[in-house]
């Protein structure tokens, strides 16, 4: 199994997997409850990351995970409109060509989790 380390500084909380994910979330938030979809997502990140045996080659097909969990909450929940989830930019770095990303969820204006890929591949090439 893969060896999670989980910290917490202020009110964050941060989880490093064995296999280079890692999230960092606010899990005392409001919108962190069950009962939004920002926080189901948040929670559901956090999971997928901690049990990560296999890793998730790029931040895209966890973005398409993500998205397709969703669209599965949204079939029962439809009054949770307001997310805001979406794939950031990091940094254009001139030393590399390759573009940094992140995930960012959370509803409003305020972030609940955030979630970085593993960046040894890019340090190898």
């Amino acid at each position: 199994m893969n060896s999670s380390t989980i910290t917490h500084q202020d009110q964050f909380s941060i989880l490093l997997s064995g296999t280079g994910w890692k999230i960092i979330a606010q899990r005392e938030h409001e919108q962190y409850g069950d009962g939004l979809l920002s926080g189901h997502l948040a929670q559901y990140s956090w999971n997928l990351i901690d049990r990560m045996v296999k890793p998730i080659t790029t931040l895209d097909r966890f973005f398409e995970i993500l998205e397709h969990e969703r669209e599965l909450f949204l079939e029962t929940n439809r009054n949770d409109s307001r997310l805001i989830f979406r794939k950031v930019l990091l940094t254009k770095r001139k030393t590399n060509p390759r573009k940094i990303y992140k995930i960012e969820i959370g509803g409003g204006i305020e972030c609940v989790a955030t979630i970085f890929q593993p960046i040894r591949k890019y340090i190898k090439k």
